[in-house]
């Protein structure tokens, strides 16, 4: 029974940290969406001439 609690212990001890992760990384990733979304109007093409 002990290990089997152990496992469980476990397993919320990682769930609890994931969380926070997670947060972290939407919470960054909504902070840098905006400055690379404002970048340039045209797009780089990799001739360097007009896309058609």
């Amino acid at each position: 029974m002990d290990l089997i609690r152990a496992k469980q212990r476990w397993k919320l001890v990682l769930a609890v940290m994931a969380i926070p992760t997670v947060g972290a990384s939407l919470w960054y990733s909504n902070r840098i969406g905006p400055r690379k979304a404002g970048g340039t109007e045209e797009s780089p093409t990799l001739g360097g001439g007009r896309a058609e």
